[in-house]
């Protein structure tokens, strides 16, 4: 209501200021009509020569920038009263329907359409009047200018007759020739020509000189109108520099009407802007009024639907309470669980390496002392026959025959050939020892690099609980709408499914660790 009757008195500011102005020029311009008038009829007298034109126009010019201040600083007050309205509804954050805002946006289309259509027939309304007017003001400048000629004429054709009539020395004193001037028929004519353009303060009696006197009143009346007309036209001229129009030099009396009536075409149409932005403001009044009864009407169907959702959040808020402590016993068996399992598995496979290279190196043993045992037999063998055959050589040496004696050399070479493969399957057996202690360390290594997968991955799980249980918490803390309310049991539900498969994995692993155990248990 404030903000309707600010905009009335805004309106009603703005058509005053328009009425004034509308009433100025109408009076500048009926003044220069009524100028013309009398100098084309002859018979209204010439009124107003001696008014105080300037400073007319100087309170003209007054009144013309106090109203353009005026309506300067009722614009500056409408743009901030668009501002604090711009604000509210952003505020207010209320919810604008698109049909009512398409509807408004149309009609200002036509609105605005409407109000070219009356600009452009104003315009040639407008262009009509003025060329009426410029053709009536040439007509009665050139009619001015004829009796300004028709005077000139008539006093000089009077003066030539007075001289003609007239000698120098009997002029002061010659009684029947200044009768017959006097009562010269053109002389008479010019006399009552001249007195009914005068004041009646101005005529005189009949004598030798009403004509001369006549004649000067008449030019002197003549140049001072020509100088108020020059004056008028420099204060319209700065006039209109002061209202912010490109003028090098001073116009006429037309262009300046012409101007004139541009000015006051221009403070209609802002009057017109003003009352459509009223008519506007007004409209989005009834509008932010329609829209706020909807926002109170949603707020209190709100109110009425949250007292039936109070029992749906608390269901659900227990429901998020036991999730949440299922997940935390799970994440606890899970954590005990991944635990055994890491100590059954390094335990299994520690217990597999260590039968394996326990094995593996009793094996070699037996087969080093079996080969050392070998290796012993054939050198006390080999000692044994080489003695022997010294001791038969010697005794028997005439009885040895070549094929014998081939024959020994033979079975010694057989034996020295056993003898190097025996060494070197010792060798071999040495080598293979050191490669199962090196397989040995590097196994004990991949241990201790699965263990510290096996911890990361444990803190990946921890890590992955404690943000679950921050996520219920957050949720707890704040009040959760029915849209996050089913974005959390998706998350729960995805939780649930995670858990399981965990569960499950868990299983599998124990159910292979059980048949490791039971695989070593029969080896």
């Amino acid at each position: 209501m404030a903000s309707s009757s600010l905009w009335g008195a805004l309106a009603a500011n703005v058509a005053s200021y328009g009425k004034d102005l509308t009433q100025d020029i109408r009076d500048i311009v009926s003044g220069a009509d009524d100028e013309h008038i009398v100098e084309k009829n002859e018979s209204v007298e010439v009124t107003g020569q001696d008014e105080d034109l300037s400073a007319y126009i100087e309170d003209l010019e007054r009144s013309l920038i106090r109203k353009k201040q005026e309506s300067e600083a009722a614009y500056k007050m409408i743009e901030e009263l668009e501002v604090r309205l711009s604000e509210r509804r952003e505020t207010a954050k209320l919810l604008v329907d698109d049909t009512a805002v398409s509807e408004a946006q149309r009609q200002l289309q036509a609105v605005l359409s409407q109000q070219k259509q009356d600009k452009a027939r104003h315009a040639i309304e407008m262009h009509d009047a003025l060329a009426s007017f410029d053709a009536k003001l040439a007509a009665a400048t050139q009619e001015a200018h004829r009796w300004r000629v028709e005077s000139e004429r008539l006093r000089a054709s009077s003066t030539l007759k007075v001289a003609e009539d007239t000698t120098p020395n009997d002029l002061p004193s010659s009684e029947s020739t200044r009768a017959s001037v006097e009562t010269h028929p053109d002389v008479v004519d010019a006399a009552a020509l001249l007195a009914s353009v005068l004041h009646a303060d101005d005529l005189i009696e009949d004598g030798p000189r009403k004509l001369t006197h006549y004649a000067s009143l008449v030019s002197s009346r003549l140049v001072a109108a020509e100088v108020d007309a020059k004056a008028l036209q420099n204060a319209l001229t700065t006039f209109l520099v002061a209202q912010g129009d490109s003028v090098d030099q001073p116009v006429s009396l037309a262009e300046c009407k012409l101007k004139l009536d541009q000015i006051g075409i221009a403070r209609r149409m802002e009057q017109q802007r003003l009352a459509e932005l009223d008519h506007a403001t007004s409209q989005f009044q009834r509008d932010l009024t329609e829209v706020t009864a909807k926002l109170q009407a949603l707020e209190q169907r709100h109110k009425k639907e949250s007292q039936d959702q109070e029992d749906k959040y608390r269901h659900l808020h227990d429901k998020l309470a036991q999730s949440q402590a299922n997940a935390n016993h799970l994440s606890t068996e899970l954590e005990a669980t991944t635990c055994e399992l890491q100590e059954l598995q390094a335990t299994v496979a520690m217990q597999r390496d260590t039968d394996d290279l326990v094995e593996r190196n009793m094996e070699l043993e037996r087969m080093l002392y079996t080969v050392k045992d070998e290796l012993a037999q054939v050198k006390s063998q080999l000692t044994l026959e080489r003695a022997q055959w010294v001791q038969h050589e010697r005794a028997n040496t005439s009885a040895i025959s070549e094929a014998q004696w081939f024959e020994l050399k033979s079975n010694l070479a057989l034996v020295e050939a056993d003898k190097n493969v025996a060494e070197q399957d010792a060798e071999r057996l040495q080598t293979e020892l050191l490669n199962l202690h090196a397989v040995l360390t590097q196994f004990q290594s991949s241990r201790e690099a699965e263990e510290m997968q096996w911890r990361a991955k444990e803190a990946t799980w921890t890590s992955k609980c404690d943000t679950l249980e921050a996520e219920v918490a957050a949720a707890r803390m704040r009040q959760t709408s029915i849209e996050d309310v089913d974005v959390l049991m998706q998350s729960m539900a995805k939780k649930d499914l995670e858990i399981e498969r965990l569960r499950n994995v868990r299983f599998q692993d124990a159910n292979d660790a059980r048949g490791s155990q039971l695989v070593m248990t029969r080896r």
